[in-house]
């Protein structure tokens, strides 16, 4: 028996308003939603830290708080470690576009900045909950200083290198020349989760720990994605045991 229109627009709608909330859901556990951010206090005995976990989109409400706490720390003399994988401009676009899509074939699609955000999410649909939700602010907008303040993540070449010397070099096809970085990529992937994960979190989680333990700062602050956390404070004690939460 053919279902009526009507039926099959419901059971759309339905799938629609399901998917809705299986996003949603998700969203609010990693704190999208949250109004104020709940910063981490560590210490060892020569630095302190405090860790604000960020995400790339969230509530208004929630990067002023971000720029509240950066802008109090500031004037007791913290200073802020960021995250932001970028290339030397010393490269030429060539090898920079290669990178790029090497980036891309290990962690499929990519968003404007390669980070997730509202366009990221949508991919077509339109969720009534995204309107509560902004795109990180740059910047001065969210009390960062990029003129004086320190980027702390690895560049993309040394990623990638690392990527290569311990898995295997990353061999990009026609498909992935012809798809566009702003399209959606639809070609054969690199399927390794354990790879994946080297790379966007151990191998950066590392390097990190290594930065903050061989600065000079004795006070900072260290605005970075929130699920970096438990791997920048093992590595953190795997140098120095005496790190501990306060």
């Amino acid at each position: 028996m053919k279902l009526s229109v009507k039926v099959c627009l419901l059971i759309c709608s339905m799938q629609v308003m399901f998917s809705s909330c299986i996003i949603k859901m998700l969203l609010k556990s990693k704190g999208v939603f949250d109004d104020k951010v709940s910063v981490i206090k560590l210490a060892n005995d020569n630095k302190e830290l405090v860790f604000i976990p960020m995400h790339h989109i969230g509530k208004q409400a929630f990067y002023d708080d971000v720029k509240y706490h950066i802008d109090s720390l500031r004037r007791v003399g913290y200073i802020v470690y960021y995250e932001l994988v970028t290339l030397p401009p010393a490269f030429d676009s060539l090898t920079k576009d290669t990178l790029v899509r090497k980036f891309r074939k290990i962690v499929g699609n990519l968003s404007a900045n390669g980070y997730i955000s509202k366009d990221s999410l949508l991919f077509g649909k339109k969720y009534k909950f995204l309107k509560e939700l902004v795109n990180q602010p740059k910047d001065k907008t969210i009390g960062l200083d990029t003129s004086a303040d320190s980027n702390v993540d690895v560049f993309l070449h040394d990623l990638i290198k690392a990527y290569e010397d311990k898995y295997s070099k990353v061999i990009l096809q026609q498909c992935d020349f012809d798809t566009g970085l702003k399209d959606i990529y639809q070609c054969e992937k690199i399927k390794n989760k354990e790879a994946r994960n080297f790379l966007l979190k151990e191998y950066r989680d590392e390097m990190i720990a290594e930065r903050i333990m061989n600065s000079t700062d004795k006070k900072i602050i260290l605005m970075y994605g929130e699920n970096h956390y438990r791997g920048i404070f093992d590595n953190l004690r795997k140098i120095d045991l005496g790190w501990r939460e306060n």
